[in-house]
């Protein structure tokens, strides 16, 4: 599949593509996706001068990076990289991505070989809050990179002990077993590991982000986050088995949900539904690493903004012909099949 269109969005999924020919991709695409193929190098110059602001080369064979290989994507705020084989990455590298004047907010890394990780690697990137190195064999950090991952809100690093451990945070000490914290950002953080009911009246109804994670949690009661005013929720890490209809009713200002790697095997009928009510606000959901075996007709039917689903690592083995309508409408739905790790990737106008 390749796909270019009036939206500025740049797609090419094919199992031969060995090599990116920069070419045939707009400079003024908005959004650049190149999974699932055996690319093997990102050449110097391959992306420089895109004006994108979203770039995933995820679930590629991607070995190496050449240190120019995004100079001057002065637009860029998300860069996907993940679920490759890197093991390691050149200097200045993400300093050449926007220059002097940074706009990369997320890069997500996470499924690679990385080892080490240098200091003054994201030194100039003054922008990022959100850093995924989860599933990398790290087994040496710089300590010099501390006061480079204090500036950044969130950063995800998986250590050999665990799938998932440490939080790096700003103010927060680099060695962490659990926090609370909520801050003059309305930004609310729960990572303790015998949390095992959410008390909503410890959130307040301001915060702009609420992440609870890595915590025994098992069931999301009806009203536990209503009316909450937070763009992103994150439940992600814990031991959630179900959640109950209501859980999330009249989060009206909810755009970012994350429920992955949880053991969710299915989903209430409406609970997306009751999230925003007749606005939706909803535009991101991540469910991967569940244990969903089949999703129902309309489930998604009343998210009209939704525009990226992530549904990878379920055990899926039915999806309703009736949710074609719904899923073509949403720009990105990353699908997992038992063949194998990443399959299926829906789109607008796609069957």
């Amino acid at each position: 599949m390749s796909e270019e269109n009036d939206n500025g969005f740049y797609r090419y999924c094919q199992p031969g593509m060995v090599n990116i020919n920069p070419d045939d991709i707009s400079n003024f695409a908005e959004e650049i996706m190149i999974i699932g193929n055996p690319i093997t190098t990102i050449l110097n110059g391959t992306f420089s001068k895109k004006q994108s602001r979203i770039s995933s080369l995820a679930y590629n064979k991607i070995h190496s990076l050449q240190p120019l290989a995004f100079q001057q994507m002065y637009s860029l705020e998300e860069l996907h990289l993940n679920h490759n084989f890197l093991s390691e990455l050149p200097d200045g590298i993400f300093e050449e991505i926007n220059g002097q004047n940074p706009t990369l907010t997320h890069l997500y890394m996470q499924h690679n070989r990385l080892t080490t990780l240098r200091a003054r690697l994201f030194s100039r990137v003054t922008t990022l809050i959100y850093l995924d190195l989860q599933e990398n064999p790290l087994v040496t950090i710089s300590e010099a990179m501390a006061p480079e991952l204090a500036f950044i809100d969130t950063v995800f690093i998986g250590i050999h002990e665990g799938i998932w451990r440490n939080v790096y945070s700003a103010d927060v000490p680099e060695s962490i077993s659990s926090m609370s914290e909520e801050n003059d950002s309305c930004f609310y953080r729960y990572c303790q590991t015998g949390m095992v009911n959410i008390n909503p009246d410890d959130i307040s109804n301001f915060a702009m982000e609420i992440m609870i994670i890595g915590n025994p949690i098992t069931t999301i009661l009806d009203g536990t986050f209503s009316r909450k005013q937070s763009r992103i929720l994150s439940l992600a890490y814990n031991k959630i088995h179900s959640l109950q209809p209501l859980a999330f009713q009249q989060m009206y200002s909810l755009e970012e949900l994350h429920l992955n790697h949880n053991f969710l095997s299915e989903l209430p009928d409406g609970i997306f539904e009751e999230i925003n009510g007749q606005n939706p606000t909803l535009t991101h959901l991540y469910m991967q690493h569940n244990r969903l075996t089949t999703l129902r007709a309309r489930l998604f039917s009343r998210v009209t903004t939704l525009i990226y689903l992530d549904l990878q690592e379920n055990p899926l083995v039915a999806i309703s012909e009736a949710m074609a309508p719904e899923l073509a409408f949403i720009d990105s739905v990353f699908i997992s099949t038992l063949e194998g790790i990443w399959r299926n990737v829906y789109s607008a106008g796609l069957s």
